[in-house]
């Protein structure tokens, strides 16, 4: 600064007034002062204790007070701290009148602002001579003195003449140029730019005469501006290219600049979203919460926001995105607009809807699978596991809720029973080294304690910190190994069913002889005690009899041999055998005016034992039962298996400890039992026999007080069939019979009962020879009153095959089957067969007489011969 007068002025040098060479003319005063106004360097005046006389408007620009704020005050006080000691030295030279030139200082403005002031000034020629330039100007284009910039060329200091040439030209036309910037050059050649402004100073003839120039170096300024231009131009290529939506928003909420990316997540281009205030755009719901976070924003409570909202697309549907919102403020701290940033959530959200309805089908898909289990289950790198789902069915499964597993997993495994987990173990490591599926089964202990089977399979996933995720089911396959398990039973069945029915056969035909034999010893003896043992022992060998039907049913089943009688003596019988030697005691009620029934009296005495049976074991410490029998008729519809009409009912009470509910549903399946050495097989046969009979079985129970099993089945329409005469005292048949069977035993004790009842037998061993016989016989005359043929032969063509051969040649005569396999549907439906009756075996002589007297009596007439005597017997 220079004071003159008691005033400074800063960035100029004094200069006296007059007419003389290298000094302005007196015009210029008003020159100067335009020059003044109108610089963009910072020019004042003040008074000799230094407080500011003038500024001029370009301190208003640099420090951001208004000039009224600084004039009147101590320039000291706008001055950095560091240059404050320093200029007032400098003002108290000024003051004691001498010179201070080139002089530099910083001052501060609002908020802080530093502002240096430096510039230069030159007094030239019109063709570009300089005259004087102060220290300041001297520094900046690196010259030591006044005297060695004096003469030079204007070229000199100009690194861009034709930009000099404009602004002597404007000087020349209007007579001041302001704020012009060109390059310059310093005495080392090198270039930088300088702001000038400046005034032509004419003579007093009018002639442009001398120019006084202010000039600063903006260098640095002007490279600012060109990172500036390209920190903009890097902007604003970032942001129109941003893949995210972005734009700056007035703080009254009008767009002020959008990118292409958020017009286009919201139907506008970029241009059309300015302007547009935020709530056009905002989903209603959303509007009073945006509204109220901005104005806290605003207020300086929070300094952003940031929420997943929905937006209003131009054609009106919904758009998901999340919005960060931070607010701009200028250096004082004063809002100036916000810059929101929106990335698109819509194709999120839909993927997150898409998963969020998938998750809740399989949820949903998982709940309702009652014996099925879904889960999820995560093993880390250090080999430790934690279920991330399970569905529902782990509460059936395991008697826990899915949380509680998923907290602990020793919920489900320590449910494997111990003789499985070693091996369980095994295989899911041997599938996790391998990165296979898994699948097991393994026994299970259910919350009720019960012991069950499960079956795990699973897939694995690598996940992105090195877990693997296992995706599986789990499903109870108790019944199917229980399925398996009676499949394999049902097999080993077949098998000993096969062997059974063999046996039975044979044993019956065993029996037949041993049975036949005392039989006939029993109608021939007079000694009385000799007819009592021989009772006993025809006693025995009935009940054997009925044993080998039981075996029988067992082997094959079979269609039921019905006669028509009362329930009342088999079902005596039965219940007689059943308990004896136990320590259970029946009360039988059997009326004597039960309708009689058709049924098969071996079948129906074996659904009466497993009855009776399951009773006692029912009392394994003894106790009392009661068999009882009753006419019942059903009306239409008031009984869900039988139809309406009239029927027998047995019923068997025990007063053991009664069937839980859960388990009546199951007691007639097979192999079903609660007993350890059980088969699960009787009841299930008592079942099936009586529904081959046209009836059914039906339970009552409550624990603690017993049972009752009812029996019921259809009453007959016709009357009791009467037990034939069991004594022959006179033999009254008549003619011959010729009997086929395979065993020779058989044939003999045919012979004797035959002969016993009156007639002539003529045996041979299969049927083939028996096709021979009848044909030889018919060819010489010689008839037989009946045939009697063994269902099976061993080699050879049985009864079966014989018939048809035998009514081709005589359609007419009694032919009567035969065959210790009494299970057989041919002896129990003999003439869908061809045949005329059956002989069941083992048989006694009134088991023969009943068949014959039946159907030859009917047959012969009183005075037709016996016929004619012929062969007794065709061996092999």
């Amino acid at each position: 600064m220079k004071t003159r007068s008691k005033r400074s002025t800063a960035g100029c040098s004094p200069a006296r007034h007059g007419g003389s060479e290298g000094h302005p003319p007196q015009g210029f005063r008003d020159l100067f002062r335009e020059l003044v106004e109108t610089s963009r360097d910072l020019i004042c005046t003040t008074d000799a204790e230094g407080r500011f006389a003038y500024v001029n408007p370009a301190w208003e620009l640099a420090l951001g007070y208004r000039p009224e704020k600084m004039l009147g005050r101590p320039f000291k006080e706008f001055l950095a701290p560091e240059c404050v000691d320093r200029d007032l030295q400098q003002f108290s030279r000024l003051m004691a009148g001498n010179t201070v030139s080139g002089h530099e200082t910083t001052f501060v403005g609002e908020a802080g602002r530093r502002v240096r002031v430096v510039f230069g000034v030159a007094f030239t020629t019109t063709d570009g001579t300089v005259l004087h330039m102060n220290g300041a100007g001297l520094r900046l284009t690196g010259y030591a003195s006044v005297e060695e910039v004096r003469a030079l060329p204007a070229s000199t200091f100009y690194g861009d003449p034709a930009g000099r040439q404009q602004i002597v030209d404007l000087l020349l036309k209007d007579g001041a140029v302001h704020a012009a910037e060109l390059q310059a050059r310093r005495k080392d050649g090198t270039l930088f730019w300088i702001a000038i402004n400046a005034v032509l100073l004419r003579d007093a003839g009018g002639r442009p005469k001398h120019v006084l120039a202010l000039f600063h170096d903006i260098s640095a300024r002007r490279r600012m501006e060109s990172e500036l231009r390209d920190s903009e131009c890097r902007f604003r290529r970032t942001f129109d290219q941003c893949p995210i939506g972005a734009a700056q928003v007035s703080v009254d909420g009008r767009f002020l600049l959008a990118n292409e990316a958020l017009g286009k997540m919201l139907g506008y281009t970029a241009e059309q979203m300015v302007g547009l205030h935020f709530e056009k755009i905002t989903h209603p719901d959303h509007v009073a919460g945006d509204t109220a976070a901005v104005n806290r924003v605003l207020s300086g409570e929070i300094d952003h926001y940031d929420t997943d909202k929905r937006y209003v697309h131009r054609d009106g549907h919904t758009v998901w995105g999340h919005l960060s919102l931070r607010l701009v403020r200028d250096e004082g701290g004063r809002p100036l607009y916000f810059l929101p940033m929106v990335v698109d959530l819509t194709e999120r959200r839909k993927a997150e809807e898409t998963l969020r309805e998938s998750t809740a089908l399989l949820s949903s898909v998982g709940d309702n699978l009652p014996d099925v289990m879904l889960y999820q289950i995560v093993r880390d790198r250090e080999g430790r596991r934690r279920f991330t789902y399970v569905s529902a069915a782990v509460r059936r499964f395991y008697g826990c809720s899915p949380e509680e597993a998923m907290a602990d997993p020793e919920r489900i495994y320590g449910r494997v029973l111990e003789e499985d987990r070693e091996r369980i173990h095994r295989e899911e490591e041997r599938a996790f080294e391998a990165f296979r599926p898994f699948a097991s089964e393994a026994r299970m202990k259910a919350p009720s304690g019960e012991v069950r089977w499960s079956f795990f399979a699973s897939n694995p996933r690598k996940l992105e910190d090195g877990s693997t995720s296992w995706d599986g089911i789990e499903m109870d396959v108790t019944d199917r190994r229980r399925a398996e398990e009676s499949l394999r039973t049902v097999q080993k069945l077949e098998s000993l069913g096969i062997m059974a029915g063999g046996i039975a056969h044979d044993f019956n035909n065993l029996l037949a002889g041993v049975f036949g034999n005392l039989d006939l010893a029993r109608r021939r003896s007079q000694d009385p005690r000799v007819a009592r043992h021989l009772d006993e022992a025809l006693a025995v060998l009935d009940r054997a009899r009925a044993l080998t039907q039981q075996l029988l049913t067992f082997a094959k089943g079979g269609a039921p041999l019905r006669r028509c009688q009362s329930l009342a003596p088999p079902v005596r019988d039965a219940v007689r055998f059943s308990l004896s030697g136990s320590n259970v005691t029946a009360r039988l009620d059997l009326p004597d005016d039960l309708w009689p029934c058709e049924f098969d009296e071996h079948q129906i005495g074996q659904v009466i034992d497993n009855l009776v049976i399951n009773a006692q074991q029912a009392m394994p410490t003894g106790g009392s039962m009661t068999v009882a029998a009753r006419n019942v008729t059903v009306a239409d519809r008031k009984h869900p298996f039988l139809p309406a009409g009239r029927y027998v009912t047995v019923s068997i009470t025990d007063t053991g400890t009664g069937i839980p509910s859960r388990l009546r549903a199951r007691i007639f399946d097979p192999f079903f039992t609660t007993k350890q050495k059980g088969s699960g097989l009787g009841l299930a046969m008592a079942h099936s026999i009586v529904r081959q009979h046209g009836g059914c079985i039906d339970l009552e129970s409550e624990l603690g007080l017993g049972s009752t099993f009812h029996v019921t089945l259809p009453a007959a329409t016709g009357e009791a069939q009467a037990p034939a005469a069991e004594a022959i005292t006179d033999p009254s048949g008549c003619g011959r019979i010729l009997v086929m069977d395979d065993e020779q035993m058989i044939l003999t004790l045919m012979k004797a009962i035959l002969e016993t009842l009156g007639y002539t037998m003529v045996g041979v061993n299969d049927g083939a020879q028996l096709i021979q016989t009848l044909e030889d016989e018919a060819e010489a005359g010689r008839t037989f009153a009946a045939v009697i043929l063994d269902l099976t032969v061993r080699g050879g063509m049985g009864g079966v095959e014989a018939i048809a051969e035998i009514r081709r040649l005589d359609a007419t005569i009694p032919v009567f089957v035969s065959s210790g396999f009494s299970v057989s549907p041919v002896l129990a439906r003999p003439r869908d067969h061809g045949f005329t009756d059956s002989i069941p075996k083992p048989y006694k002589v009134a088991d023969v007489a009943r068949v014959l007297e039946r159907h030859l009596k009917k047959a012969r007439s009183p005075d037709a011969p016996c016929g004619v005597a012929g062969p007794e017997h065709r061996g092999r």
